[in-house]
């Protein structure tokens, strides 16, 4: 049998982060093979990543690998599957697998953010900046302030603990009053990459508050040694351009594939 050698891909902290067990999400494997299928899900991402070596795969065996995914997705009312594949081989192989399946596809940029910003952008003076820290975890879940779903869900859907939280990534709020109106947070790290997601409320968007909260984000995991990950799809331009405006530079395009289940 070919032997290969298998490395967690190191452009996908989304993906290799939940492999490596740093950060939370869903995985699948074949449990029987090396280094077989692996399947993941990143709540923040809100897509499938696909990596492995299929070599040593029927389409047959990877047709019904899939379908026991699909299976337990629609269970949970998904009624798509989208997902990117780690590299141009393993996508062609599926898209052979599922050539019954009317596929639709986007680009996707990574763009990765290294150098830290020298002045930050001003936003209204009732809006404050808070780093997530132990303390203000505390009091979001305590109940302090208004609307901490904004982070909470994210954090307990990507995230085993506080240690592992506060180690591999970062999050920092925005506040009016009481009330949460905006989050930048890490949902996945590996090997110094951190993957982002923001989230402003609609009545508060348009101040700057997102560039705002992408400034401190950098800057803070910059000064840890860490980078971050900015992912978005062709059709989005505001957010690539806003990627570019604050330094971020693309490191990978790749195609985005989904079908209906």
């Amino acid at each position: 049998m070919k032997e290969y050698e298998y490395k967690i891909p190191e452009n996908n902290p989304a993906i290799s982060g939940i492999l490596a067990n740093i950060s939370k999400g869903k995985r699948w494997d074949d449990g029987t093979h090396f280094p077989g299928i692996h399947v993941t899900y990143s709540y923040c991402v809100g897509g499938y990543g696909v990596t492995g070596v299929l070599d040593q795969y029927s389409d047959e065996d990877i047709r019904k690998f899939f379908e026991m995914i699909f299976e337990e997705v629609a269970a949970d009312g998904e009624t798509a599957f989208e997902f990117s594949a780690e590299n141009d081989c393993m996508r062609e192989r599926l898209l052979t697998v599922f050539s019954d399946k009317s596929i639709s596809s986007e680009k996707e940029y990574s763009l990765r953010g290294i150098q830290k910003c020298r002045e930050l952008s001003c936003i209204p003076e009732d809006v404050k900046i808070y780093q997530v820290d132990d303390n203000m975890i505390n009091l979001m879940k305590n109940g302090t302030m208004q609307n901490a779903d904004i982070f909470l869900e994210r954090y307990f859907n990507s995230w085993e603990d506080k240690e592992s939280f506060l180690n591999n990534s970062a999050a920092f709020i925005a506040v009016h009053e009481d009330s949460i109106v905006g989050t930048i947070f890490g949902s996945s790290s590996y090997e110094k990459a951190v993957a982002i997601d923001i989230e402003v409320d609609e009545k508060y968007r348009r101040k700057k508050i997102a560039k705002r909260l992408t400034e401190e984000m950098l800057n803070n995991l910059i000064d840890r040694g860490f980078v971050l990950q900015w992912d978005c799809v062709e059709s989005n331009t505001i957010s690539y351009k806003a990627a570019q405006s604050m330094g971020f530079e693309q490191i990978r395009e790749r195609l985005y594939d989904w079908f209906e289940i």
